[in-house]
């Protein structure tokens, strides 16, 4: 079992995931929406940790169905910033609709 949470300290978001793929699923989609979340490594865990009803419970949809439910929290935790690299892609992308 995989436990993945933000360093915010004042909106902290922890997630739980079968496998690491499925946590790397759910990361993709927060990159690719330019969501900038500050996230803790990644940590295995046993299997026999205790989680609450509705941790197990959200471990079973769809990491990327996941994520993207999640998304408006990710920006709000985030902020509007993006990287440079990302700066260059939407003004690629921009000149290209002009």
């Amino acid at each position: 079992m995989v436990r993945l949470q933000s360093k915010n300290k004042y909106n902290r978001g922890v997630f739980y995931f079968h496998t690491m793929d499925e946590c790397n699923d759910f990361l993709y989609v927060f990159s690719d929406h330019f969501c900038n979340v500050d996230w803790e490594k990644p940590v295995e865990i046993s299997d026999n940790t205790m989680l609450s009803y509705e941790h197990r419970r959200a471990m079973d949809i769809p990491p990327k169905e996941r994520a993207e439910r999640y998304l408006s929290w990710g920006f709000d935790v985030a902020g509007k910033n993006l990287t440079r690299e990302q700066m260059e892609y939407v003004e690629k992308i921009a000149k290209g609709l002009n």
